[in-house]
């Protein structure tokens, strides 16, 4: 679905990031020359994740993640001399079993360093499909990722300045990342996003400024609204009963979008929320409540 660059480089669009005492304990401190990274400690499959510079020169350090496969349109983001502090936005996929290597290049100098993934064993869910409904839910699913790749293929400057809010007002039915079998013998997916059950017509509000990239109707993923945040991050809405932006429309953190309903493969009335960072699902509730993960 992504053309595959091996090193593909991403400049640091220079920003200053909000924390909390929470989340700097989880974080630490790498000293290179002038400049001073701050990255996690260790990290899990699906989570995205910021590093952070600051120092003389840090607006000019660029980042390979040698193990991403993707389109690097809109990467480079060209930041003021005189701002000191940085950042870039990385992430791991629910499928990596492995740590993370990345470097950092200023100048002449190359960094290689590699971020500890924690995997925990969780139980797969066994959907009980019929084979053949296993196959066209495939099928389908498939088509709808080649062409929504295209669009997370897509970026442009961050639209976002205040925390990621709920989309809905109602409680989460399913987590993200659960693996999942559709039928014995077939391959183990994973839940890409957060599920929140509320009755048909409930409201959907932007999680946070952004742009509508795509509105339409996919046989799983029903009727979608997926909006562009820039620096890579989109939000996608499934499953809805009403659609009530355009492509190309700006819209505001909190502002109406659509509705609940239950198009597409789905049981029951919900929403699926799904956080993509460079065509990659990452969890929601990285983000929620955050500025930054």
């Amino acid at each position: 679905m992504f053309l595959i660059l091996l090193c593909s480089s991403l400049n640091v669009h220079a920003q200053a990031l909000e924390s909390s005492p929470k989340l700097e304990s989880s974080r630490k401190i790498v000293k290179w020359g002038r400049l001073e990274l701050s990255l996690p400690r260790q990290i899990s499959p699906g989570q995205a994740f910021s590093l952070r510079f600051s120092g003389r020169g840090a607006s000019r350090v660029r980042v390979r993640f040698p193990l991403e496969g993707f389109e690097t349109l809109g990467s480079t983001l060209e930041s003021p001399e005189s701002v000191k502090k940085s950042f870039v936005l990385g992430r791991a996929r629910l499928e990596d079993q492995k740590n993370i290597p990345l470097e950092l290049i200023s100048q002449y100098e190359i960094l290689k360093l590699s971020l500890p993934l924690e995997v925990e064993k969780k139980e797969v869910q066994q959907l009980e499909f019929k084979k053949t409904e296993f196959l066209s839910i495939n099928k389908n699913r498939s088509a709808e990722d080649f062409k929504l790749g295209k669009i997370y293929g897509l970026s442009g400057s961050r639209a976002w300045t205040e925390p990621f809010a709920a989309p809905v007002r109602g409680r989460i039915t399913s987590p993200y990342g659960t693996p999942r079998q559709y039928t014995p013998g077939t391959p183990i997916s994973y839940h890409s996003g957060i599920d929140y059950g509320s009755p048909s017509g409930t409201p959907i509000y932007a999680v946070n400024a952004g742009q509508v990239a795509f509105v339409g109707h996919y046989a799983v993923r029903g009727n979608i609204t997926v909006l562009n945040h820039g620096l890579g991050l989109y939000t996608a809405y499934l499953h809805q009963s009403k659609i009530l932006v355009k492509v190309g429309q700006k819209v505001a953190r909190g502002q109406k979008i659509g509705e609940i309903g239950s198009t597409g493969l789905s049981t029951a009335p919900h929403l699926h929320l799904e956080f993509r960072l460079r065509g990659v699902a990452v969890s929601p509730l990285e983000w929620l409540g955050r500025v930054m993960p």
